[in-house]
């Protein structure tokens, strides 16, 4: 992949082994049945039916197959057969990442992931599935973009500002605020017992509380790799104060 102004790859990434096989067999067999079909009734809507669906798990297999990122010393690119987008490292505002197993009456399909880049610009940059060495991908992403945005967010905290990340906003005075759809709830620090942040989202446990944690998913939290470092620095004044 050439990008004239990140430079030269560092890492490439192609299609995605398993979704481009899954693709392909899905596509076969049903194009097959199709053939079946319009041969054994010889009927003019049969056959349009089948070059239709070939034509268009053809279409799916090539956009599938198109699929391309890579990583630059100074930034992310993409590219498919409908557009080819790039980001600096200094331009990312936000980063999402998600992943779930995905089961069909109790049938393994899998991880399916979801990666999302944000620009300060207000551009965006998204990975799912169609993307090879998901993981690979996403440790490079969080090692290329952690120490700007968390000094970024140190900033602003220790200026008194509210650092958002999504879900989770992080206040020097107002504590974690955890925006729900219809409410927010606030915790403040010195409820806070311990906490844990993983693949699948943060909870936070709490201290003489009826309802004594609450989890927010990782979907909806913006650069959890930076959320980590800011709750790790002022838990760690928080415990040593009380």
């Amino acid at each position: 992949m050439k990008s004239y102004a990140l430079g030269p790859p560092l890492v490439a990434f192609g299609p995605s082994l398993r979704i481009t096989t899954v693709l392909s067999l899905f596509g076969l067999v049903v194009c097959l049945l199709a053939f079946g079909v319009a041969y054994e009734t010889s009927d003019t809507t049969a056959w349009r039916i089948f070059f239709s669906l070939a034509a268009a798990f053809a279409g799916l297999l090539l956009w599938q197959l198109s699929f391309r990122a890579a990583i630059h010393d100074s930034g992310i690119s993409c590219r498919n057969i409908f557009f080819t987008k790039e980001m600096r490292w200094l331009e990312v505002d936000s980063f999402y990442y998600s992943a779930a197993n995905v089961r069909v009456n109790f049938i393994p399909l899998g991880a399916f992931y979801r990666l999302k880049l944000r620009s300060v610009h207000g551009h965006s940059i998204s990975f799912s599935n169609h993307i090879s060495r998901h993981e690979e991908l996403m440790t490079t992403i969080v090692q290329s973009t952690f120490k700007p945005l968390a000094e970024k967010a140190l900033q602003s905290f220790d200026s008194g500002s509210v650092v958002n990340f999504g879900a989770i906003c992080l206040g020097r005075w107002e504590g974690v605020t955890l925006r729900k759809l219809f409410f927010n709830r606030i915790i403040r620090w010195q409820e806070i017992n311990s906490y844990d942040v993983d693949a699948g989202g943060i909870t936070f446990y709490l201290r003489n509380k009826l309802l004594s944690s609450r989890t927010i998913s990782s979907g909806s939290i913006a650069n959890p790799h930076v959320l980590k470092f800011l709750l790790d620095h002022v838990m760690q004044q928080v415990w040593l104060r009380s």
